[in-house]
C-alpha cells in the first residue's frame, strides 16, 4: 500500500511538473506569437504600402517610341518582288515555305504571299492580314485577301521602330501585355526560372533550403533560390547586395506581394523588367525590347530557338550577349532547350532543328537606334516644337516620321560602298573620306533618309546637319534665278562675256574669278554657264545684279543664314550644311514655293491621335516663271553639262534636273539632283578639310547615281507654265534660231523677254 501511495505521489508530481513545463511552453509559444503578431502586422502593413506605392501606379517611365513612315502596297504601284522582299526583310518579316503566319512572307516567281502585323496607327487600328501580291511590268498587278479571296484595295505595312527616348537616363524598354507574350515564351521561363510558380506563395522553401546547403558548403552565398516573384522585387527596388538581411526583406516581401497581386500581374511585370543586355549606355529591358534588339521583330514572332536565347540570357546576360561571346550563348541555349525538351514542351524533332540553327541576331548597324542615329537625331530636334518635356512626362507616345525604311537603308549602304570606290580610284587612305545623304520628297518636304556619315551612332556628328561647309558651285541656280527675277534683263539665251576679269570693291580689294577649266572665250549662253558650271559668267551676271540681291536670296530659302555679301560668294565661298542645301533645292524643284524640311508626321498619346503643329504652308521664295528657267538649267545640267554621265544610267524620259558642286582645291564634293519623287543632296570629303581629289562629277554624283538606281523613280517633268514661252534659239548668239543655224536649241523664256532679232544664221527665217 506504501509503494502504491508513493507510486500515486510520484505520478502527481511529475503531473504537475509536466503541467508547469507545458504552461510554461504553452506561454512562451503564446507570447512568441503574439510577439510576432505585433511585430509582423506593422511590418505587413509598411511592405503593403511599399509595394502598393510601385505597382498600384505606372511602374516605368514609358519611353517615345519613334517610327519610320508606313509603306502602302496598292494595285498600279511601281514595284518590284526584289525590292518588296528587300522591304519585308528590313522590317523582319521572316521568309517561310508553308502557309503565312504573321510576320512571315512567302515568294514563287511573280506571286508574294505575306501577313502583316496588327499595329496602332496614327489613323486607327489594323488587324494582321494574310494577303496575295501579284506583279507585272514592273508593278503591282493586283492584291488579294487569301482568306476571304476578296480584292483589296490598299495594304499597309507596318512601320519600322527606328529608336526611342526615356525620362530615365539610359534606360529603355518596349511594353508588352501578357496575352501579346508567346505561350512558349512564358511556359519556358517558368520551366527554367521557377517550375513552381503557379503554386508557390511567392517563395519556393524548399528552394531555400537546397540553396541554403549550397551557401553554408561554400562559405558564402553563391545561389540564391530566388522565385520570378522575387527577382521582380529584386529589380524593381534595385536590391543588388547579397546579404540574409536583404534575403530575408525579399522574401517578406515575395509573399506581401503574391497576397496582394494576381500571379498573371507579377508574370506581366515580370516580362518588361527582366534585364536582358546592354546596349552601350543604355539597359534593354523586357523581352518586348530585348525581341527587337536581338532579332529585330516583334516578341510574338520569336522561334524556338530565339525564345531559348532569350530565357538562357536571365542568368547572366553580359555573359552571354550573343554578339559579344555567341559560343557561350549557344551553350547556354542548348542548356535551355534541353529544359524545354524534358518539360515536353518541344519534341526531340524540333530539339534537334533549334539546336543546329544559327544565333539568328541582326548586326550591330541594323540595330534600332543605330543604323537610324542620325534620322532620330533631326527627330529629337524638331520634337520640342511639338512637345514640352512636361508633354514627355505625361503619357505613353509614339511618334510618326517621315522616314522610308527602305530609302534609309538603301542610303546607308551605298554610302559605305561608294566611299570605300572613291578612296581605292584615288588611292586615299582607307576611311578617310566621309560623307553625308539626305533624300526629300519635293513636293512635301518630307525627309525620307538622312546618312550623317560612313559610322552613323548615337552621339556620333550629325554632317547632315551640322557640317558646315563651302558649296561652291552649287551656289549658281540662286544666282541665276535672282538674275532672272531682275526685271528680264537675264535670260537663258543671254550671251555673257567669258573673259577673264578682275573686280575692285570700294575697299580696294580685288577679285578674280577663274573658270576650272581654265578656258576662257568670248561669251557663253547663260544656258551653258550653267549646264557646264562655268564661273566667269556667273560672276559677272552676279556682280551685275548685286551681291545683296543674291544674299537676299539665300535668304529666303535659308531664313536663319547671313550669307557674307562679298563677292567670292558668287561662286560658293560659303558654307552650308547638307540639309540647309536640300531645304533651297527643295523651293527651286517645287518651282520657286518652299516647304520646311520636316520629319515628324503623326504623333499618337495612349493610343490616341495627336495634333501634330505642321508647318508646311508653303512659301514662294522665287516667281515660278525664273523656278522654271533655272530648273530647265538644271535639266539641261544632266543632259549635257556636268553630269551628263547620269544618261549611262536612267533613262532621258526621268528629265533629271540637277547641280553639281566642287570647291577650291577640290576639298568638298557636292551633288544636288531630283527626279519628280526624289531629291537627294550629296556631300563628300574629309573632316579635317584635306583635299580629296574629287569633283561633284567625279565625287557626290557617283554617290547619287548609285543611290537612285536602286529607288523606283518618277519622272520631273517641268509641263505647261502661262508664263513662260519656248523659243527656238542659235545658241552661237542668243537670238532666234532659222532653217540655217547648227547651234539651235528650244529653250524656254518669260514671256515677254523672248528674243525678237534673228540669228544672222537664221537666212531671213520667220520661224
Amino acid at each position: 500500500m506504501a509503494k502504491r501511495r508513493r507510486t500515486r505521489s510520484a505520478r502527481k508530481k511529475k503531473a504537475k511538473s509536466r503541467g508547469f513545463w507545458s504552461y510554461l511552453f504553452g506561454s512562451l509559444l503564446a507570447g512568441s506569437l503574439l510577439l510576432a503578431i505585433v511585430v509582423s502586422v506593422p511590418a505587413f502593413f509598411w511592405i503593403d504600402y511599399k509595394l502598393r506605392a510601385k505597382f498600384d501606379t505606372p511602374l516605368w517611365d514609358i519611353p517615345v517610341h519613334i517610327y519610320s513612315q508606313s509603306y502602302e502596297l496598292y494595285p498600279g504601284l511601281p514595284a518590284t518582288l526584289p525590292k518588296l522582299q528587300y522591304r519585308l526583310e528590313n522590317l523582319g518579316f521572316r521568309r517561310t515555305a508553308g502557309n503565312v503566319q504573321t510576320g512571315q512572307y512567302r515568294m514563287d516567281n511573280s506571286v508574294l504571299d505575306l501577313a502583316t502585323r496588327a499595329f496602332t496607327f496614327w489613323d486607327g487600328s489594323q488587324n494582321s492580314r494574310a494577303v496575295r501580291v501579284n506583279f507585272s511590268n514592273g508593278r503591282i498587278a493586283s492584291l488579294t485577301d487569301l482568306n476571304s479571296g476578296k480584292p483589296v484595295s490598299v495594304l499597309r505595312l507596318n512601320p519600322k521602330l527606328l529608336g526611342s527616348i526615356s525620362q530615365i537616363q539610359h534606360e529603355d524598354r518596349y511594353l508588352v501585355r501578357l496575352q501579346d507574350m508567346p505561350k512558349l515564351l512564358l511556359e519556358t521561363l517558368i520551366a527554367v526560372e521557377d517550375k513552381n510558380f503557379v503554386n508557390h506563395p511567392g517563395v519556393d522553401f524548399k528552394g531555400i533550403l537546397r540553396s541554403i546547403v549550397v551557401n553554408v558548403k561554400a562559405g558564402r552565398i553563391v545561389q540564391g533560390g530566388s522565385t520570378l516573384t522575387q527577382q521582380l522585387i529584386k529589380n524593381v527596388f534595385e536590391a543588388d547586395e547579397r546579404t540574409y538581411r536583404r534575403k530575408l526583406t525579399e522574401i517578406a516581401m515575395a509573399l506581401v506581394m503574391e497576397f496582394r497581386y494576381e500571379k498573371t500581374r507579377i508574370l506581366e511585370a515580370y516580362c518588361n523588367e527582366v534585364f536582358l543586355g546592354q546596349d552601350g549606355k543604355r539597359a534593354i529591358h523586357g523581352f518586348g525590347l530585348a525581341s527587337q534588339f536581338y532579332f529585330g521583330r516583334p516578341v510574338s514572332e520569336l522561334a524556338i530557338h530565339e525564345v531559348a536565347l532569350l530565357v538562357g540570357m536571365i542568368k547572366a546576360p553580359s555573359s552571354y550577349e550573343p554578339r559579344r561571346n555567341p559560343e557561350r550563348a549557344t551553350k547556354r541555349r542548348e542548356v535551355v532547350l534541353k529544359i524545354m525538351k524534358r518539360e515536353r514542351l518541344i519534341n526531340e524533332a524540333l530539339f534537334q532543328r533549334s539546336v543546329k540553327a544559327p544565333l539568328g541576331v541582326i548586326p550591330v548597324q541594323r540595330r534600332a537606334g543605330k543604323q537610324y542615329a542620325t534620322f532620330v537625331d533631326a527627330v529629337l530636334r524638331q520634337l520640342p516644337e511639338q512637345l514640352s518635356s512636361k508633354d514627355l512626362a505625361s503619357g505613353d507616345f509614339a511618334i510618326f516620321t517621315t522616314m522610308d525604311a527602305y530609302v534609309q537603308r538603301v542610303a546607308e549602304q551605298t554610302l559605305q560602298i561608294q566611299l570605300a570606290k572613291l578612296e581605292k580610284q584615288k588611292k586615299l587612305p582607307k576611311n578617310s573620306l566621309e560623307g553625308a545623304i539626305i533624300v526629300v520628297r519635293p513636293d512635301t518636304a518630307e525627309v525620307v533618309a538622312m546618312v550623317g556619315g560612313r559610322r552613323s551612332r548615337v552621339g556620333a556628328f550629325n554632317r547632315v546637319l551640322d557640317a558646315k561647309r563651302p558649296i561652291g558651285s552649287l551656289v549658281k541656280p540662286i544666282v541665276y534665278a535672282a538674275a532672272f527675277e531682275n526685271g528680264g534683263h537675264y535670260t537663258l539665251g543671254t550671251v555673257v562675256n567669258n573673259r577673264q576679269f578682275t573686280y575692285k570693291a570700294s575697299d580696294g580689294k580685288e577679285w578674280t574669278p577663274r573658270n576650272y577649266s581654265k578656258e576662257y572665250s568670248r561669251g557663253v549662253t547663260v544656258l551653258d554657264a550653267v549646264s557646264k558650271s562655268i564661273n566667269i559668267p556667273t560672276a559677272r551676271v552676279g556682280l551685275d545684279i548685286g551681291v545683296p540681291a543674291v544674299v537676299d536670296k539665300l535668304h529666303d530659302f535659308i531664313p536663319n543664314s547671313n550669307p557674307p555679301a562679298y563677292p567670292a560668294l558668287l561662286l560658293g565661298a560659303v558654307e552650308y550644311s547638307p540639309a540647309e542645301i536640300a531645304q533651297v533645292y527643295q523651293g527651286l524643284v517645287n518651282f520657286g514655293f518652299k516647304v520646311r524640311l520636316r520629319t515628324i508626321s503623326a504623333m499618337l498619346k495612349n493610343s490616341q491621335p495627336m495634333a501634330v503643329k505642321s508647318n508646311t504652308r508653303s512659301e514662294e521664295v522665287i516667281s515660278s516663271s525664273a523656278a522654271y528657267l533655272t530648273l530647265f538649267a538644271m535639266q539641261e545640267v544632266a543632259r549635257s553639262g556636268t553630269a551628263r554621265s547620269l544618261n549611262q544610267h536612267f533613262s532621258s524620259a526621268l528629265h533629271i534636273a540637277g547641280k553639281t558642286g566642287t570647291t577650291n582645291d577640290y576639298r568638298d564634293s557636292w551633288f544636288a539632283g531630283s527626279a519628280g519623287n526624289y531629291l537627294a543632296v550629296i556631300w563628300v570629303g574629309r573632316d579635317d578639310n584635306q583635299p580629296v581629289g574629287l569633283s561633284g562629277s567625279t565625287g557626290a554624283l557617283k554617290v547619287w547615281t548609285a543611290l537612285m538606281n536602286e529607288l523606283t523613280l518618277q519622272p520631273f517633268n517641268l509641263g505647261h507654265l502661262d508664263s513662260v514661252v519656248f523659243i527656238n534659239t542659235d545658241m552661237s548668239t542668243g537670238l532666234r534660231g532659222g532653217a540655217g543655224c547648227s547651234e539651235i536649241q528650244s529653250i524656254p523664256y518669260i514671256r515677254g523677254t523672248e528674243p525678237r532679232q534673228l540669228a544672222p544664221c537664221a537666212n531671213g527665217s520667220n520661224k
